[in-house]
Formats: C-alpha cells, sequence, structure tokens
C-alpha cells in the first residue's frame, strides 16, 4: 500500500513498511499476554501452525552465552537483535533529493527522446504555425507520432525519476555506516 510504504520512508526505515510488519508486531503483543486460542481468533488464523509455521520467529530469543556462562541474561540485546529490521536510525532522512531536469538529462534514453520531440514539434510548427493548429488535426500522422513520442518521453522521465530516487535511497543507506564513524 502507498501510505504505508510513504510512513515507513518519513520514519526512516530503510525497507518499504508493508502491512505485514504491523500484524506480526501485533501478533507479538497478542503472543505475549494471551493464550493460543485468543491469539489464532484475534490473528484469524483456523489452525495454530499457521502462526508457528509464519509468525514465530526464527531466531532463537534465548542468550545462550548467558546460560552457559552463568551470567545474567541480557534480554535488551535479544529483543534488539530480533527486531533489528524495524529498528529506525535516528538519522534517516525522510526524504532524499528529488531527481531534477538536468539529472534526467544526463541519460541517453530521455536525452535522445527529448531531442525526437523537438524534431517533431519543429517540424509540426513549420507545417501548422502553432501546436494547438496541430492538435484539431489529429488523422495526420505527424500529429499521431509526436503524441506518441511525447507520451513516451514523458513515461522514460517518470521510469528514471523513480529509478534515481530509488538509487539514491539505497545509496544514502550504504553510505550510513561509514558517515557515523567519521562523526
Amino acid at each position: 500500500m502507498p501510505h504505508t510504504r510513504a510512513l515507513g520512508r518519513a520514519v526512516g526505515f530503510k525497507e518499504p513498511l508493508r502491512l505485514y510488519a504491523a500484524r506480526r508486531g501485533a501478533r507479538e503483543a497478542i503472543d505475549a499476554r494471551t493464550t493460543s486460542a485468543v491469539r489464532n481468533r484475534a490473528m484469524g488464523h483456523r489452525r495454530a501452525d499457521i502462526f508457528d509455521r509464519h509468525y514465530t520467529n526464527q531466531v532463537v530469543a534465548a542468550d545462550a552465552v548467558s546460560a552457559f556462562l552463568g551470567t545474567p541474561s541480557q534480554d535488551w540485546i535479544i529483543r534488539a537483535a530480533t527486531h533489528i529490521s524495524m529498528t529506525k536510525d535516528p538519522h534517516a532522512q525522510a526524504s532524499v533529493r528529488k531527481p531534477l531536469a538536468r539529472d534526467l538529462a544526463a541519460d541517453p534514453q530521455v536525452a535522445s527522446l527529448q531531442r525526437t520531440v523537438k524534431e517533431r514539434r519543429q517540424v509540426l510548427l513549420a507545417k501548422y504555425i502553432s501546436l494547438q493548429q496541430a492538435r484539431v488535426a489529429t488523422a495526420d500522422p505527424l500529429v499521431i507520432g509526436y503524441i506518441e513520442v511525447q507520451k513516451e518521453h514523458a513515461a522514460m522521465q517518470a521510469k528514471r525519476r523513480r529509478e534515481i530516487h530509488a538509487e539514491r535511497w539505497r545509496a544514502w543507506f550504504n553510505d550510513i555506516g561509514t558517515r557515523a564513524i567519521q562523526r
């Protein structure tokens, strides 16, 4: 869902927030306080094995090292380690810099389509004097070709804008460790 992805990005999660994460969190809260019958009913499961197969954490939530050494357990470390994917980076950006026109112009496909749009526009202006007059002549193959190239250019720009944004988002999280060390 787009609003949950936007929420996850706004609070600084690296991965997009999905409803499954909220459901899993609710499951953990219910599991700690109720019986398995109540848990299954609240989660909408018909059988207990659904819960055991899909919601039980694969990481053992026990401090085996402390048990072996005979020292007090440090449960906070276990909780932090098993929920590491849901921790928020306090330095995370709510957003990365949006792709600008010059970022898109650097892409060869976008630049090629931009040139094609300009060339076809010049041809239409030479024939019809204005684009408004050209659009009235919808049966003209030049007009049809111009509109198709314009749509293709807009679609390519939107695609590259999303790709650049995703690259910047990944790069920010990949470099966060280096920036934290430099602080």
